[in-house]
Parts: structure tokens; sequence; C-alpha cells
């Protein structure tokens, strides 16, 4: 078993299950701008998804056979990475380009389906899934922020009409709301 690490590690994370040494050495030379963490058989794979490294993992790619005459599917670790992180891209990579049931699982957990041998432009690919990972998580944020300030709008409001409330209970609800439009405006930033 092997876990090889690459790249720069203030570059994206991506985590490789691959039992094949020559995708493992094309994955390294295509993807060398990426950190890469590389295993190359399943128990150990599957292991590090519990380890706490597993959660600076911005990317999965997994080979869709794995080990040698008892078959292992990718899709097994994939299943325990959307357990435990939802929110982790998969990438699922088969030579069965022409194998509907590999697209048919890999549409059902959201993995996307890319041919090996891998391409040149596939560091491409692997930067604009990351690129849409993060663009959701933001959505996620914005979404769940502009929940909260419009409960606590609608609860000051309903509160100022209120005229038995005390004044010190009317000072913290405007700064609530000083709080709320500074929280909006760095929102506004990032977007």
């Amino acid at each position: 078993p092997i876990q090889y690490t690459q790249g720069d590690a203030m570059a994206n994370k991506v985590y490789i299950v691959e039992d094949n040494q020559i995708n493992i050495d094309l994955f390294k030379a295509v993807l060398s701008e990426f950190e890469l963490v590389i295993f190359d058989n399943f128990d150990d794979a599957l292991s590090y998804i519990n380890n706490e490294g597993f959660k600076n993992i911005e990317l999965a790619i997994l080979d869709v056979n794995l080990g040698m005459g008892l078959k292992i599917s990718g899709f097994h670790i994939a299943y325990r990475i959307i357990k435990n992180y939802p929110q982790i891209p998969i990438v699922i990579c088969t030579a069965y380009g022409d194998d509907i049931k590999i697209k048919q699982k890999a549409d059902i957990i959201g993995a996307s389906v890319v041919l090996k041998p891998i391409k040149k432009n596939f560091a491409d690919t692997i930067k604009s899934l990351i690129s849409q990972k993060a663009k959701l998580s933001v959505s996620s944020l914005e979404q769940d922020l502009r929940e909260f300030i419009t409960g606590s709008q609608f609860l000051k409001s309903m509160i100022s009409s209120d005229t038995s409330i005390p004044v010190e209970y009317m000072n913290k609800i405007i700064k609530l709301e000083e709080t709320e439009n500074k929280i909006l405006q760095k929102l506004n930033d990032i977007l």
C-alpha cells in the first residue's frame, strides 16, 4: 500500500484511490499543481476517511474497480465519503465508458464520471469541480445568513412595536441591526 503526497501544502488537496501504477503516475503528472493523497488499496483508503487529515480534502477521485479477483468498487468508498463529508465532490474514473450502470450509480450520488486514461485537461475539470463546490458553499452560507437576518428583522419589528420593552433591550436590538448590516456588507463583498 502507498500513501503518496505531492504538491504545495497550500494547494487544493485531492484524495485519489487507484490501484494501477500507470494510472497513478498519470495522475501525478497531470495533477502536479494539486496536493495529492493517493492510495492503492481499499483498506488504507477507507481508513484515511476517518483520519483527521481527510477534513481538508476538497475532491475525491475514485477508480471504479479496485483489487484483483474480488472486485471492490470505488463506489463503496464514495458512499463512505458521502456519509461523512457530503460536500466533497467525487469523480469516478473508469475505462468502461459504455457501462450504463456506472453512469447511473454516479448520477445517484452526484458524482462526475471521467474516462481513463485521463487527459491533460483533467486538471481543468478538477479545478472547475472544486470551484463549483466553493460557490455552493458560499451560496448555502448566504442562504443561512439571509434566513437568520430575515428572522431577526421580524423579531425586531415585533418587539419594537411593544412599548413595554425596556430601553436596554431596544438598544440591544439596535446593536443587532448594526451587526446585520455589517454581515450583509461583507457578504456582498464576497459575492
